[in-house]
């Protein structure tokens, strides 16, 4: 939206879509910042300090002010015996989430109104039990779940024993000519930068093969 100022004007970026790529957000921060010719566009860029949007902003601060460099939203709460702890734990659920993903709990229990709104918002975590009927000691006998399960914050890595842990996966490629002419450039490129030769050898015989044929 250009103001009537001919040497300033404002320019106002679509709100944030769940869908979008990073990519494209640090193109559309390039975009923003230059003119065809190669000209400073915008003085400033402004925005919310979400991941994508910091992103975008900490690309363009060598060539355009920024507000800050923000990371994620915190809340710190300062209370006394006056204040009401519904109110506090209300205002502070969010950071526990938070902390809770960092922390990565062997056992995690949510016991908040409407517990299961939460349960999409937990990365990290051994066992979750959600709701004010579901103690920790149902899941270690009872419930149906494995008791083994990751500690000391490897939940963020590892994942508890189930049916999977006794099962193994191998992949499958195959390749058309049409593939290896295609693939086949890169592949010996980034062996022979590594140094190795016979995996170079492995992709330029079979192109040249196929380069003979084409010949013929």
């Amino acid at each position: 939206m250009a103001t009537d100022k001919s040497s300033s004007f404002h320019l106002f970026a679509p709100p944030p879509v769940p869908d979008y790529s990073r990519l494209k957000l640090c193109l559309l921060s390039a975009n923003l910042c230059y003119q065809k010719q190669g000209q400073i566009l915008l003085s400033f860029l402004r925005g919310q300090p979400e991941r994508a949007v910091k992103m975008i902003l900490q690309n363009s601060e060598a060539i355009v002010s920024i507000d800050m460099p923000a990371g994620p939203s915190e809340v710190l709460v300062i209370a006394d015996e006056h204040a009401s702890p519904v109110y506090i734990a209300a205002d502070l659920l969010s950071q526990a989430i938070t902390f809770s993903n960092l922390y990565a709990p062997k056992h995690l229990i949510i016991n908040v109104k409407d517990a299961e709104k939460w349960e999409g918002l937990i990365e990290n975590a051994g066992s979750v039990f959600i709701g004010p009927w579901t103690p920790e000691s149902v899941g270690d006998y009872a419930s149906g779940t494995n008791h083994v399960l990751p500690t000391y914050g490897y939940a963020r890595m590892y994942s508890g024993v189930s049916l999977d842990s006794f099962l193994k996966f191998m992949t499958v490629q195959s390749l058309t000519e049409e593939g290896l002419r295609n693939l086949g450039p890169y592949v010996a490129t980034m062996a022979e930068i590594e140094g190795l030769d016979a995996h170079k050898r492995a992709v330029t015989l079979r192109l040249k093969d196929i380069e003979a044929r084409q010949s013929e």
